[in-house]
């Protein structure tokens, strides 16, 4: 390690001094002393530094070389993974990932992430350690910037159910952790379009394997479809569904708009409600509620940020209170001081012993810096 380093070079800094002491007749013995004190410690202290620095690439903690990437291999331990490359520059417990800094890739700013199922590694995705970083191609449709990556409708066609994290990175470009969300045995990765729409792609967490898809406004402006390995299917109720629901819809709708009236000191409108069948519980009379809000207020990024962060948490807190037959929410934010026609926040929320606890918050990077 680089601390052996130090140590070697100031022995070897005193071990000269020791040498030069050797020249005068009344320093001698003492130098004599010094010369071979400190050439045994040199030898030490430079085999340690010279052990030791394979766990770490350039003394640098979290790092790793094209050669180290190349000698990953899935099925390693943790332990094993940590005796080749050393602790990770960072760590991800939601989706059990390791990162590590790559100090020769191919891309700048590259990066190797490593997903692990329990105590082995199960898959790894390379972010310009060996191959140019899909965030950086000309020809990715992706950004090589901070900000979210934003991908196309024919981007979201070409990903299909059964694909790997890996296979499915490589086609949308890396997605930033704050659109990673934990389900339990799942996580998913959200991203979205240049006109406003939102794709979502959930993972099995032990196989890493692509299980269901889903968007909003990416295949056409209003649409909604889900995909899983039976297919696709519009997300939207049916006619019929509609009909049937169209009393209790009314019913949400009222909900909101007094709550806005009544609760919210800043100028905000209901632009939109879809109300859906959740299919994910056994109750048939279960819900989710896709909320379409405008912040209309000319306040500074800081201060929008602060209201629709706290509008949002309260109209959630009313709606268990007053809607128990709804209990998964997504609400979506314009804000027209902004950006006009342009969801620049939305939220999940999931129903859990009559509360909504928040699954995910994601923004605009755009807007919200």
């Amino acid at each position: 390690m680089w601390v052996f380093s130090i140590l070697f070079l100031v022995c070897a800094l005193v071990l000269i001094v020791g040498v030069i002491m050797l020249i005068p007749k009344r320093t001698r013995q003492k130098g004599k002393i010094i010369a071979i004190s400190f050439l045994i410690l040199s030898v030490i202290f430079y085999g340690i530094s010279r052990f030791s620095s394979n766990n770490y690439p350039n003394d640098e903690p979290g790092t790793i070389t094209k050669s180290q990437y190349r000698q990953l291999k899935e099925g390693m331990t943790k332990d094993e993974v940590i005796k080749l490359l050393g602790d990770p520059a960072s760590e991800d417990a939601d989706v059990h990932e390791w990162n590590y800094r790559g100090i020769d890739g191919v891309s700048s700013g590259a990066t190797a992430m490593l997903f692990f199922d329990g105590d082995t590694l199960s898959s790894i995705v390379d972010d310009g350690i060996i191959t140019k970083s899909a965030t950086s191609a000309s020809d990715s449709g992706t950004s090589s910037t901070d900000e979210d990556t934003q991908i196309t409708k024919k981007q979201y066609d070409q990903i299909k159910i059964g694909m790997s994290n890996t296979e499915v990175q490589s086609k949308l470009g890396k997605v930033s952790k704050e659109n990673i969300s934990d389900l339990d045995n799942q996580y998913e990765w959200n991203y979205s379009t240049d006109n406003g729409g939102l794709a979502y792609f959930k993972f099995d967490r032990k196989s890493n394997k692509l299980v269901e898809k889903s968007e909003i406004g990416v295949l056409s402006s209003d649409s909604s479809t889900i995909t899983d390995k039976n297919g696709t299917k519009d997300d939207k109720s049916s006619e019929t569904a509609k009909e049937d629901n169209s009393d209790y819809q009314n019913e949400v709708d009222s909900t909101i708009e007094s709550v806005i009236d009544k609760d919210f000191t800043f100028d905000t409108t209901l632009k939109k409600l879809e109300l859906n069948k959740n299919e994910g519980t056994n109750n048939p009379n279960d819900y989710v509620a896709l909320i379409y809000l405008s912040y209309n207020e000319t306040h500074s990024e800081k201060t929008t940020k602060k209201w629709i962060d706290k509008y949002t948490s309260h109209l959630a807190a009313k709606l268990a209170e007053k809607e128990p037959d709804i209990t998964s929410i997504s609400i979506f934010w314009e804000t027209p001081r902004f950006k006009k026609n342009w969801n620049t926040a939305k939220f999940n929320l999931t129903k859990k012993d009559n509360k909504f606890y928040f699954d995910s918050e994601n923004y605009d990077k755009t807007v919200f810096k």
